[in-house]
Parts: C-alpha cells; sequence; structure tokens
C-alpha cells in the first residue's frame, strides 16, 4: 500500500468519524493539570534545560564555530512558528543547510540533499541541531513533551478540530529525535 494512499484513506476515515459524532474532539481537554501541576513542570523543564546548556556548552561552541567557519554565515537558523495557544515565537535551530536556501523550503528528504551542509548531514544523524530549542524552553515557548511547533502557514489551514493541537505547549523532541537517540543506544 503506498504510504499517499493509506494517508488519504486515514484522513477520509477521520472526515467521517468526526461528521457522524464518532469521533469527539470537543470532549479533549488538553489543559487538565492545576496551576501547581502546570509550574511544576514549567520548573522541571526550566532546570533541565539549563542543565543541559551548561553540561553541552563547550559542544555547541564548537559546534556553532564549525558552522559559520564552513558557511560563512550565523550558526543559528531562526524560523517564526506557532507555539502554545497560537502564539507566534522565534524558533532556534543549528543552521543545517546553505543560507540561500528557502527557509521555508520543504524538508530534505534524501541524505544526500545539495541544500544540506556537510557539517549538517552529521547534525541532522544525531538530532543536534535541534540543541538551541533548549533557548525556547528556558524563554517558555517550548517544552521537552508535548506536541511540534508548526509553521504559520500550515496553521493557517487547519480546520476548526485540528486548533486543538494549539492548547498544548510545543516540545522540542519528536518521534524522529528520539529514533535516533535509541538508534544511537543513547537510551
Amino acid at each position: 500500500m503506498k504510504p499517499p494512499t493509506s494517508i488519504g484513506k486515514l484522513e477520509k476515515r477521520v472526515r467521517e468519524a468526526l461528521a457522524t459524532g464518532e469521533l469527539d474532539v470537543s470532549k479533549l481537554d488538553i489543559d487538565r493539570f492545576a496551576w501547581w501541576q502546570r509550574t511544576i513542570k514549567q520548573v522541571i523543564d526550566w532546570l533541565l534545560a539549563l542543565t543541559l546548556l551548561v553540561l553541552l556548552a563547550p559542544m555547541l561552541l564548537i559546534v556553532a564555530w564549525l558552522i559559520r567557519r564552513q558557511t560563512g554565515h550565523s550558526a543559528i537558523f531562526k524560523q517564526a512558528r506557532v507555539g502554545y495557544l497560537g502564539r507566534m515565537f522565534t524558533m532556534y535551530k543549528f543552521r543545517t543547510m546553505r543560507a540561500d536556501t528557502d527557509p521555508y523550503a520543504p524538508a530534505p528528504e534524501r541524505p544526500d540533499d545539495p541544500r544540506v551542509t556537510a557539517i549538517g548531514r552529521w547534525l541532522r544523524k544525531y538530532s543536534l541541531d535541534e540543541a538551541p530549542q533548549l533557548f525556547n524552553i528556558l524563554r517558555g515557548e517550548m517544552s521537552f513533551v508535548g506536541p511540534r511547533p508548526e509553521m504559520p502557514f500550515i496553521v493557517e489551514q487547519y480546520e476548526p478540530w485540528q486548533r486543538k493541537r494549539l492548547e498544548a505547549k510545543k516540545t522540542s523532541s519528536t518521534t524522529s529525535t528520539t529514533s535516533s537517540i535509541a538508534r544511537c543506544g543513547w537510551t
């Protein structure tokens, strides 16, 4: 079965379930935690991000220097994203593609994509390009657990039921990140 066909079938099934009431997303209550539970989670996120930044600082500085040396541009790539409750924020990542690449172009699908730099391939392989998102976590814009923040042009196309995902704080981890970590044997 081809992926687009299965995705299309899944989307059709979800739309049918929504229309018939079989799937009622209005009952989703993402913010079920008391204020003190949210505060504890925020403090844990903040302390963990700060600890990781301190421990990883030498490596992050070396990576930033290598990117700057290879590309001649800023080591940090900034991109507008939509976060918690639809608030816009600037997400930080290490630059892994050439500076002249459209920041909203589709992500590379092949390992030999010519837009990706040599250091960028290595960073992407180990998901280290996402390390600067620790600063987003310190600023309270992201969390270690939750959905990924989306690009504004994607959120503009959301249907009302899809907007529910904006009620959760965005995260720096993804299935692909955790899969990469598992492949590296870091678990």
